[in-house]
């Protein structure tokens, strides 16, 4: 999962917070390591349902007690609000959906500057020239009213 120096500095900064409540004693390095991993997640727009899921799925694939264990404290912190973390994922996919908005935004501006001259690649298709998996160009010309011919009848 690529991350900006942003979104990490903002992941970073919360697992501090967490951390500062928490104290360093409570959470061991891979634990931390695991927060670091949901938190990241909940910053790529992840909802909660989908990172209970995640953390589910790694507890499965998990082969020592001691993994299993520390990946069930994460997921009894998320779901309690144990750590903060639950409010800290929350702010997280705040800020998210905050930079998805803001990109949003300015993705007309980057299209209608391309189409002024920027690059748009090697090669440009103009769209219903060409369908689907190949290159071989128009597909022939169907009538306004086909429709494809069903595949059983009914007698």
């Amino acid at each position: 999962m690529q991350m900006t120096l942003g979104q990490k500095r903002d992941v970073l900064e919360t697992l501090r917070r967490i951390l500062a409540v928490v104290g360093e004693s409570e959470l061991d390095k891979p634990t931390r390591q695991l927060v670091f991993e949901v938190l990241a997640r909940a910053r790529a727009m992840w909802s909660m349902k989908e990172l209970l899921g995640h953390l589910g799925y790694r507890k499965r694939l998990a082969r020592d007690r001691d993994s299993k264990e520390r990946i069930q404290r994460v997921i009894t912190a998320l779901k309690t609000n144990r750590w903060g973390l639950a409010t800290a994922v929350q702010t997280m996919q705040i800020y998210g959906q905050e930079e998805w908005r803001e990109r949003q935004r300015s993705l007309p501006i980057a299209t209608k500057m391309e189409m002024q001259g920027g690059s748009a690649g090697a090669f440009v298709v103009i769209e219903g020239k060409r369908r689907g998996r190949s290159r071989r160009g128009r597909v022939r010309k169907k009538p306004l009213n086909w429709k494809p011919a069903p595949r059983y009848t009914l007698v």
